[in-house]
């Protein structure tokens, strides 16, 4: 099985990909731009959502303005930007991009991408250091190849919408997800907050409360006089 040519072999027609899509010359249905089609692989591309807690249960997407943070040693889930829709007799694989790896340790998961599938990869993307890594919309993320199947069957289609929200990210949401990508600068606020009131505290009882406790446990001026000296000698 050989890796299959993508150059040459990509349409933005609907028509043209319906008329071939059970021929030996099959085409890729995308919308990705020319400079994210190589000779051997379609290129993908940070897309319009994100989301750090996808699940089963939960597939909506935050929209991505200008980029997203990954934090460090975390993984959250990208949007592709570019729309494929695959053959009956094609199959893709995704692979990781070695440049995003190797300069900035960021790697995406391997994903198949099966027969009959029609709109967005979801990508898994890990960050394998410890700091925070700041993705930028449209930043390259990896590269899907396609083989050939040794036979054509009518598949299933396979429709993935785009699940992301309308709404902005809640106030609460952005500050929960601030204190959670900097973690060290809200410590050390606290610690200062801390210590600020502690000295603070000092000061005031060095000030005022040490005084005021030394006043009262002085008797009064008149008792004081009241009480005989030591050395003055009672009468018989």
């Amino acid at each position: 099985m050989s890796v299959l040519q993508i150059k040459g072999r990509t349409t933005e027609s609907h028509t043209d990909f319906d008329a071939a899509s059970y021929s030996s010359n099959s085409l890729i249905l995308t919308n990705a731009r020319d400079e994210r089609i190589e000779e051997f692989s379609l290129e993908l591309s940070v897309g319009e959502g994100w989301s750090d807690n996808y699940s089963g249960n939960d597939k909506s997407l935050w929209r991505i303005v200008d980029g997203m943070t990954i934090k460090g040693h975390d993984s959250v889930v990208v949007e592709a930007a570019e729309e494929i829709k695959v053959p009956h007799n094609r199959y893709g694989i995704v692979l990781p991009t070695g440049s995003l790896f190797l300069s900035r340790g960021v790697l995406v998961a391997s994903a198949k991408v099966e027969p009959a599938f029609d709109g967005k990869l979801k990508l898994r993307i890990f960050n394998t250091t410890n700091k925070n890594v700041y993705l930028t919309k449209g930043e390259k993320l990896g590269s899907v190849i396609f083989f050939s199947t040794e036979s054509t069957h009518t598949q299933t289609p396979i429709k993935r919408g785009s699940e992301i929200s309308t709404l902005p990210i809640t106030r609460r949401a952005r500050l929960k997800k601030w204190f959670s990508l900097n973690p060290t600068i809200w410590i050390g606020w606290t610690l200062n907050l801390i210590g600020s009131s502690l000295v603070s505290s000092l000061i005031l009882y060095a000030i005022y409360y040490k005084t005021v406790l030394e006043h009262q446990s002085q008797p009064p001026q008149a008792q004081q006089s009241a009480q005989p000296s030591p050395n003055e000698v009672k009468p018989k």
